[in-house]
């Protein structure tokens, strides 16, 4: 449990730094995307090193070779699709279309999980995404920008990977599974976009691309435990509090201070959800 309340820290901190990357520095995708899923090659790999993974039993017949390229494919048009968004959409209308993410993400794993189907977390996720969904919506957002459904695209997509991803924890631990799923992601963003080098001559790009990847890393692997632990829906909600704390590095840091007052109260109605989800049975 301990791991997704941290894993939701990393959110936030990835979700920041990549703010900062995209929308400050214009660090353009064809550099981002290629140099920080190198950097979280290494990262991971490091991580790999030190921890034992063994791979289960059947890891690498059809049925999972199938999932594993189905979340690969996931994987890869959310990162595009959320990376685009975070160049154009302010950081505070990012967040409302991303906070779907929970309810989807629990819809689609009590439709395909059915260890998943519990009628108190599946509450849960609706009341706490449904809340923060009022207290952000204007009416400008009932017409979806060209941006705007990207993200809500990539919502999809990080639901779907989501669950694709902890039928595959049953055969691979959370380090293996996680190295595989970046390399070769990697190979297909170097292969897309074919960056040179350049970029990480400046120093600014390259410390943040390193601490985006620390936290990504850290993020995915923490999940993916806690995946394991207590399942996609319950980590779904913890995750949340990601979000929160984004509000308070976009009212901080990047001067996003409208509607803050309803972001709090927002936040309130997460923190009782997750109380609650952890409460039941």
């Amino acid at each position: 449990m301990l791991s997704a309340f941290i894993a939701a820290v990393c959110s936030a901190g990835i979700d920041t730094t990549n703010k900062f990357l995209l929308a400050k520095l214009k660090l353009p995708l064809k550099y981002y995307l290629p140099y920080i899923f190198a950097f979280l090659v290494v990262i991971s790999g490091l991580v790999l090193f030190f921890v034992k993974s063994p791979v289960g039993v059947g890891a690498f017949s059809f049925h999972y070779i199938f999932l594993f390229l189905v979340m690969i494919a996931a994987a890869v048009s959310w990162n595009i699709l959320i990376s685009e968004s975070l160049q154009t959409e302010p950081l505070h209308e990012y967040e409302l279309i991303i906070l779907m993410t929970p309810l989807i993400t629990i819809i689609l794993a009590t439709v395909f999980l059915p260890a998943e189907r519990n009628i108190h977390i599946f509450l849960a996720g609706i009341v706490s995404s449904l809340a923060l969904i009022a207290a952000k919506m204007k009416s400008h957002h009932l017409i979806l920008s060209k941006s705007a459904k990207r993200t809500l695209l990539a919502v999809f997509f990080i639901a779907l990977e989501s669950v694709l991803l902890r039928q595959l924890l049953v055969v691979f631990t959370p380090p293996i599974l996680y190295f595989i799923r970046v390399i070769v992601i990697a190979i297909v963003f170097f292969w897309m976009y074919r960056p040179d080098a350049n970029v990480l001559k400046h120093r600014a790009a390259t410390v943040g691309l390193i601490i985006a990847a620390l936290f990504g890393a850290g993020l995915m692997i923490l999940k993916y435990y806690a995946f394991i632990k207590i399942g996609v829906s319950k980590t779904t909600i913890i995750l949340l509090l990601g979000p929160v704390l984004t509000y308070f590095s976009s009212y901080f840091y990047f001067r996003e201070r409208k509607d803050f007052k309803k972001d709090l109260i927002a936040a309130g109605v997460i923190i009782i959800c997750i109380v609650y989800s952890l409460a039941v049975k």
